[in-house]
């Protein structure tokens, strides 16, 4: 138990840092996204129109047969707080609670059902679950709420790589010493 809290902490170590690393320093995490032309004006409406923080959809199909929905038109996914602050000390230390609880998740699974396996291939199963996770919630976002491929194929390189990167700490942290 003590080898897979120690993983744990490892792995979301690890998983963190290249978070990091991704958005401060590599192209990675802000693939596909762009900045709001006339910002300054769309604010302003959003502010009058929108007072509430919340996901908006646009268009809103809430209450709408499907058979009625329109053909094409425009789209939109929203995610808005009409105040916010830009500190990031309590967003770090919440990051990096998430990272450390999901390689948690991933250390179970790996020392304990995959306890023989090889730290490259246990680097491997972490860099699966981190496309599972991927393919589960940013891919599905893409398909149906239209984020950009960009965006998209950045998230997935983000986590197959993170993943795989603390699976094979977390995997050198349990493995298994000779004699033991």
């Amino acid at each position: 138990m003590q080898r897979t809290l120690l993983a744990a902490l490892v792995g979301g170590i690890v998983m963190f840092a290249w978070g990091a690393l991704a958005h401060m320093v590599l192209p990675i995490g802000e693939m596909g996204i762009s900045a709001m032309p006339a910002e300054n004006e769309v604010v302003a409406a959003l502010k009058a129109h929108a007072p509430e923080a919340g996901t908006y959809l646009i268009p809103s199909l809430q209450g709408i047969p499907q058979d009625q929905w329109p053909a094409s038109g425009p789209a939109a996914f929203l995610v808005w707080r009409p105040e916010t602050s830009y500190g990031m000390g309590s967003n770090l230390g919440l990051q990096f609670a998430a990272s450390v609880l999901a390689a948690l998740l991933a250390a179970i699974v790996i020392c304990h059902c995959a306890a023989g396996a090889s730290i490259l291939r246990k680097g491997l199963m972490t860099m699966g679950m981190g496309l599972f996770g991927w393919l589960s919630i940013s891919a599905s976002y893409s398909i149906w709420y239209g984020f950009s491929n960009g965006h998209s194929v950045g998230q997935g390189i983000e986590q197959a790589a993170g993943w795989f990167l603390a699976g094979l700490a977390m995997a050198a942290v349990t493995r298994k010493k000779s004699g033991s």
